[in-house]
């Protein structure tokens, strides 16, 4: 049997516009680089989860603003889709 999955598809720049606009927020960060680190490329969707807050517990590999701007992205998704999804495909193209 073909097993598939259904889920939203965002694109990254329609993301970061529509959160300075909801919350008048200025991303201090690359969203894409902030969201995927270096696993991503141009012309390419990435699957990103949203679920729940990530936690700073002050490990060396952990930047604080960092999180605090990838839970703004997360608190957004969250709202946006009220629980029916908990992961949307980002198209990172530029």
């Amino acid at each position: 049997m073909f097993k598939h999955e259904m889920m939203p598809v965002i694109n990254i720049d329609d993301l970061e516009d529509a959160i300075k606009e909801k919350y008048n927020y200025e991303f201090k960060h690359n969203l894409r680089q902030l969201l995927f680190d270096t696993g991503y490329m141009n012309d390419v969707f990435v699957r990103y989860w949203f679920d729940e807050d990530l936690v700073w517990e002050g490990k060396p590999w952990q930047n604080e603003s960092h999180i605090e701007e990838e839970n703004i992205v997360r608190q957004f998704l969250r709202e946006h889709f009220k629980g029916e999804y908990d992961a949307v495909l980002v198209d990172v193209c530029w």
